[in-house]
């Protein structure tokens, strides 16, 4: 009997792998999510950023095509004052310049503010590109990791779970009613059938049992079950080892 025990014992210990292995990929997945979110909205971020300073581009570009308009309309109304030949008409003509000097002035002070917004943006635009190149190495990093490092992992739980299923193909053999019941343990007590037990203490618990039972479990002639969490109790090899 001791030697099922021992099985259930080893494969417990696989089945406790085989657990972490599904929480560290449920992890490595929600961490990959957010990696991925944090990459995704700074590229968003950046892209925002991009618009911004293409639409200075375009505001500056317009007002330089104003700008050039309100000149040349100038430049017309100067030649054109050359052929005057009334003194009204002259002065109507300076007077339509200096409205267009106004006008020129305005729109050469709007050129400058959408070349100060454009500065602003545009230095705005280099913060949100570093920050896409840290975001993008992060979830890079995150990728490779996830690819690399779990993997390999992976590949060692893969290999466990068919030395479990060896296991399990004996302990179906030898006692396939005491594996029944490691399975409804393991379901019940959250991935802890077994428990060793150290000096009359159950290890599943920590609660001392009975001085009776601990000599069964010690004998290891039959399953034992722990009278505190009725999990299947396992001597604790050291204590058979020194003669405790």
């Amino acid at each position: 009997m001791k030697r099922q025990i021992d099985i259930l014992y080893k494969i417990q210990k696989i089945d406790t792998v085989i657990k972490s292995s599904e929480e560290l990929k449920k992890r490595s997945a929600e961490e990959m999510q957010t990696a991925e979110a944090s990459y995704r909205k700074a590229e968003a971020q950046h892209q925002a950023v991009q618009d911004h300073v293409a639409s200075f581009e375009k505001q500056r570009r317009d007002r330089e095509r104003d700008l050039a308009e309100a000149q040349s309309q100038k430049k017309k109304v100067e030649e054109r004052l050359m052929l005057i030949k009334t003194n009204k008409e002259y002065q109507a003509a300076l007077h339509e310049i200096e409205t267009i000097k106004a006008l020129i002035k305005d729109k050469e002070d709007l050129i400058l503010e959408s070349m100060d917004a454009m500065e602003g943006a545009k230095a705005e635009q280099k913060k949100s590109e570093a920050e896409l190149s840290r975001a993008r190495g992060v979830f890079e990093e995150k990728k490779r990791q996830i690819e690399v490092e779990l993997k390999a992992y992976l590949d060692d739980v893969d290999r466990q779970r068919q030395e479990r299923d060896g296991l399990t193909g004996q302990m179906q053999q030898l006692a396939p009613d005491i594996y029944a019941e490691y399975q409804r343990q393991m379901k019940a007590k959250n991935g802890r059938a077994v428990a060793v037990v150290s000096y009359e203490q159950c290890m599943g618990c920590s609660m001392k049992i009975p001085a009776q039972i601990y000599n069964e479990v010690m004998l290891g002639e039959k399953i034992v079950f722990c009278p505190n969490c009725n999990r299947i109790l396992l001597v604790n090899i050291e204590e058979v080892d020194t003669g405790q």
